[in-house]
């Protein structure tokens, strides 16, 4: 049987886990400053250890030399700047290609998709491959089987940190998202959709321009093949035109609503239910009508 290994520096798997489901590997985990307890449904635990005021991206080495990949077998990580600095690592070690757009795996291939997802792509898992990809949520359960490896590094501290202030928001495990795009004229016109977002009890988050092009939102809050791939119980796509690009970040969802001025945005090809009209009057009406 081959090998998914997944290899992070956070307590966020279950999509990996997933994934690595997909085949029926065994599955262990190479968790880098984490212990084991955070992890279940999985064969194996290898604890790396990180030393106080050490930086997680300084022992990437030692974790990946954990890696002992055999041909057919596959290497997750997840998105976060840590655990992608983990999977260049694993990727050099082992001397594979990395991905991201991963769609599916299977025993002998795996489906990614390429160039903001106009383009579909079938590897064959001959070898091992790197993928890193939505993390999830966290994993509850038994804890698995554990080892601990001990590490060492010179000359490499955390001598200061600058903290943004704000709530992290973990988008893959989200069960409502309210995703805000072009259609909104000015930062502080937002106020409507957070308004409406804390009435359903849902995450914001938003298209690539408004985080990449405006700023008005982190990085790490734009849905689309780029940026977070979600599987919400309920997506509200307010203003967003939905081209292939942010598609492909939210085709996952089970319930889409769209709201649009224009009747023929390509959203609305996505949207189990539809309102044409102006986001401006629409979102203040929703709110009062569910308040």
């Amino acid at each position: 049987m081959s090998t998914s290994w997944i290899v992070t520096a956070q307590p966020n798997i279950s999509q990996l886990l997933a994934l690595a489901e997909q085949r029926g590997d065994s599955v262990v985990v190479v968790a880098v400053g984490v212990t084991a307890e955070h992890f279940s449904g999985v064969d194996r635990v290898v604890e790396v250890e990180v030393p106080a005021s050490v930086p997680a991206e300084a022992v990437a080495g030692s974790a990946a030399e954990q890696v002992a990949a055999e041909p057919g077998d596959v290497i997750l990580s997840g998105t976060l700047p840590v655990d992608r600095v983990l999977a260049a690592a694993v990727a050099v070690q082992l001397d594979v290609p990395i991905f991201r757009g991963l769609q599916g795996l299977e025993p002998d291939k795996a489906t990614v998709l390429q160039f903001g997802g106009v383009l579909e792509l079938t590897l064959s898992l001959s070898t091992p491959m790197v993928f890193v990809c939505e993390p999830g949520a966290p994993t509850e359960g038994v804890c698995a089987e554990s080892t601990h490896v001990n590490t060492t590094v010179d000359g490499v501290t955390v001598v200061s940190e600058d903290k943004t202030d704000g709530q992290t928001v973990n988008l893959t495990a989200s069960k409502r998202i309210v995703a805000c795009g072009r259609g909104f004229r000015d930062r502080t016109d937002l106020r409507i959709a957070h308004d409406f977002a804390d009435q359903i009890g849902a995450d914001l988050a938003c298209s690539r321009p408004l985080a990449e092009g405006l700023g008005w939102f982190e990085r790490e809050l734009y849905v689309g093949i780029s940026g977070a791939q979600v599987s919400p119980e309920l997506y509200a796509a307010v203003g967003i035109s939905g081209q292939l690009q942010h598609v492909v970040g939210m085709n996952g969802s089970q319930i889409v609503v769209a709201i649009n001025s224009d009747p023929g945005a390509p959203i609305f090809e996505q949207a189990d239910y539809g309102i044409v009209g102006d986001l401006y009057e629409v979102l203040p009406e929703l709110t009062k009508a569910l308040a």
